[in-house]
């Protein structure tokens, strides 16, 4: 994602992502595999759509936390807690102090969730008993139906790979799995072109043309294979 940029762009792109961030952790309904490019592209302006979002869910984030804190005294330091605990444990990963090679993976998020469900977990308990019973079933079930809906995305790289074409179809890295599946399955040619769309959509990913000579190779075809190694190089 980050070949070649600006560290301006990085972090352009860093901003922007924190409206994805958001979403997953508050309301995951639409989760995806994969955030490579062009599935997701560089930020190069600060009047981009996708980083004022992401301004915007910081701002929220930032307000909230002051709110919570500003009534520590009145039971939400815990909740004041959780909501910098968030920030705490993404900010390793969050491509704001250096680019880490991955725009956005949501098993990131598994940390910083833990002080979503503390803030959560502190607010909570003001509700009405019934009131909360009843979310707590709303979000017991909720969680559990979109778990047991999403795991077998995850049964095998047959799975992963489908879910990838169909949940993030611009990205690169779909037919780039396609062409690893069919180059293990001895279908070669197959193989080399899945590997040329996804060198078509993203052209600095070396493991590609890798691949590619892989195939190449198998094909009987020694000079497109150099040349493709060539291109890694």
């Amino acid at each position: 994602m980050f070949v070649g940029q600006s560290p301006v762009a990085v972090r352009l792109t860093a901003v922007a992502t924190l409206g994805d961030v958001l979403r997953l952790l508050v309301f995951p309904l639409t989760l995806r595999v994969d955030y490579s490019p062009a599935e997701r592209t560089i930020v190069t302006s600060v009047l981009d759509g996708r980083f004022l979002l992401g301004l915007a869910a910081v701002a929220l984030w930032a307000t909230v936390l002051v709110l919570a804190w500003r009534r520590g005294r009145r039971g939400r330091r815990v909740e004041a807690f959780g909501l910098g605990w968030i920030a705490i444990a993404f900010l390793p990963v969050a491509n704001l102090l250096f680019p880490v090679g991955i725009l956005l993976a949501e098993r990131t998020l598994y940390l910083p969730s833990v002080g979503l469900a503390l803030a959560a977990g502190a607010a909570l308990p003001r509700f009405p008993p019934a009131r909360l019973r009843a979310a707590a079933a709303v979000l017991v079930l909720a969680g559990g139906v979109r778990s047991a809906l999403r795991v077998p995305v995850w049964h095998d790289d047959g799975a992963v790979t489908l879910s990838i074409l169909e949940d993030s179809p611009n990205s690169y890295r779909g037919p780039a799995r396609m062409g690893a599946l069919y180059q293990s399955r001895g279908e070669a040619a197959r193989a080399l072109d899945a590997l040329r769309i996804a060198t078509r959509t993203f052209d600095r990913d070396p493991a590609l043309y890798v691949a590619g000579a892989d195939a190449a190779f198998t094909l009987g075809r020694p000079a497109l294979a150099d040349s493709l190694l060539q291109r890694a190089r």
